[in-house]
């Protein structure tokens, strides 16, 4: 990060946004993963009345060139003093305006989040969709099953969550859902999501 000459208004200021900022309303619903969460419009209306209150703005920008795209995040005081954070590159995997887009609206989201300090709720990608299993009487220690191939599958998806774009959350969280229990289906869904990142499969 670099900074204006003098600090002590706009860290004042940001101290006190951040005491008075509530956590982003999660009225988005993701079918893939049959979870609520928290888009990028919910996390600016939380922190909208906040910044305004006390003289701050908070302006992100964009830049990019053939290797890809980054968000440049710059906040700025009544009083003339700024931040200046460093440039938050955000992976493209579709090479057009949609994916593009996607990926730009996550990382406006994510930078909204992290520099005001909004409380996070359940990301985009939760894989945490299964159900978890219904509690047994005790009846001694229960063996540790194997971890099935869609247990490990789901393990996978949600290692990888919290980098995943919406898009990319949704489109890999139905088709792991299509799957099923179809062991070609589930392995077709982690090589998909392995190539995404790069993982050799």
């Amino acid at each position: 990060m670099t900074f204006s000459t003098e600090t002590k208004d706009i860290f004042g200021a940001l101290a006190q946004a951040q005491a008075t900022i509530e956590g982003a309303v999660k009225d988005k619903i993701n079918p893939a993963f049959r979870s609520k969460y928290a888009d990028l419009s919910s996390v600016i209306d939380a922190a909208r009345g906040p910044l305004k209150a006390n003289g701050l703005a908070l302006t992100i920008g964009l830049s990019g060139d053939e290797a890809g795209v980054a968000l440049e995040a710059l906040l700025t005081h009544s009083s003339g003093q700024w931040i200046k954070y460093e440039p938050f590159p955000v992976m493209v995997t579709k090479r057009d305006a949609q994916g593009q887009g996607s990926a730009v609206t996550y990382g406006r989201r994510y930078l909204t989040m992290s520099i005001l300090g909004i409380p996070a709720e359940d990301d985009d990608g939760n894989a945490a969709s299964a159900p978890k299993p219904a509690q047994r009487p005790a009846l001694g220690p229960a063996p540790n099953p194997a971890p099935t191939l869609r247990d490990q599958v789901h393990t996978f998806l949600s290692e990888i969550k919290p980098q995943l774009t919406h898009d990319q959350a949704t489109d890999l969280g139905r088709d792991f859902v299509s799957a099923g229990t179809t062991p070609a289906l589930l392995q077709g869904v982690l090589e998909k999501a392995k190539r995404i990142f790069g993982v050799a499969a």
